[in-house]
């Protein structure tokens, strides 16, 4: 039997804008969830940007380089958000 992770999520620390986000593998789908309870989807997020949110040192001024402005994006709901985790 193979296993296989096709979503994750992650709680953000020392982060005084993030507080988590979460990443669909298949469809490279990626939710920040602020501080301030906003939340935004990006569309078409490759895996390394992900990896570069776990290893950067920062991860506000990694998002502001590497995702804010770089990729197609939404404004979401707290009810949407909690439904595309129930997936």
């Amino acid at each position: 039997m193979s296993s296989y992770v096709d979503s994750m999520f992650l709680r953000v620390k020392d982060s005084s804008d993030i507080e988590s986000i979460t990443y669909s593998i298949d469809s490279q789908y990626l939710i920040i969830e602020f501080k301030n309870k906003t939340y935004y989807g990006y569309k078409n997020v490759a895996l390394i940007r992900i990896l570069g949110f776990i290893s950067a040192v920062s991860v506000g001024k990694y998002y502001h380089k590497a995702i804010k402005n770089n990729f197609q994006f939404e404004q979401l709901q707290e009810e949407a958000v909690i439904e595309y985790m129930k997936r």
